[in-house]
């Protein structure tokens, strides 16, 4: 068994912040930001080949010392409330599989405080299988992934706003994708 945790408290006098209007990246220092949270993740080995794994995390983000006191305590940007990831994972003989899901947390997509973001779950399945080296022929692994493994369809983040209007344009989570690889160890 594998298990770790950490409290977290930084006071960070700096941040510094990008906005994108109309294609337009501009790039500016916000102040004062105090980050703070819990996190914790373990590894449980069930048997020689299965494990468990989890992993989450209750976080906080906001302003203080601004130029503006009203903006003082309001979260930032991108800081979700909670995360989590867990998972059933075999590894043995060269055979490895995992069914991983991940989860974030509702969080804002710009500061401050505004254009709220929902929280959203994915999941991934994902199998290889290694080829042992043999004479000259090096080991060889084939692997097959499924990402967004149940099809989610959700707003990952705010990607900035269109010129003219001020209109919110958003990143969706990426469609359920397949991949296939194999890679060659010399």
């Amino acid at each position: 068994m594998s298990v770790n945790a950490d409290v977290y408290y930084i006071d960070f006098g700096n941040r510094i912040s990008k906005r994108n209007i109309g294609g337009q990246t501009v790039f500016y220092n916000q102040g004062g930001v105090i980050f703070k949270g819990v996190e914790g993740e373990g590894t449980f080995q069930l048997t020689h080949s299965w494990s468990i794994y989890a992993n989450g995390s209750v976080n906080s983000a906001t302003f203080h010392n601004q130029p503006d006191p009203t903006q003082n305590g309001l979260t930032i940007a991108n800081s979700p409330a909670a995360t989590a990831a867990g998972g059933l994972i075999y590894d043995h003989h060269g055979l490895y599989a995992a069914l991983l899901a991940k989860y974030v947390g509702p969080r804002w997509g710009d500061d401050p405080e505004f254009f709220h973001l929902a929280g959203y779950a994915t999941a991934q399945l994902s199998a290889s299988y290694t080829i042992p080296r043999s004479g000259d022929r090096p080991a060889i692994k084939l692997t097959g992934t499924i990402d967004n493994l149940f099809d989610e369809h959700g707003v990952d983040a705010l990607a900035g706003y269109t010129a003219a209007l001020g209109t919110p344009l958003v990143w969706n989570i990426v469609p359920r994708n397949f991949t296939l690889q194999a890679s060659v160890a010399f």
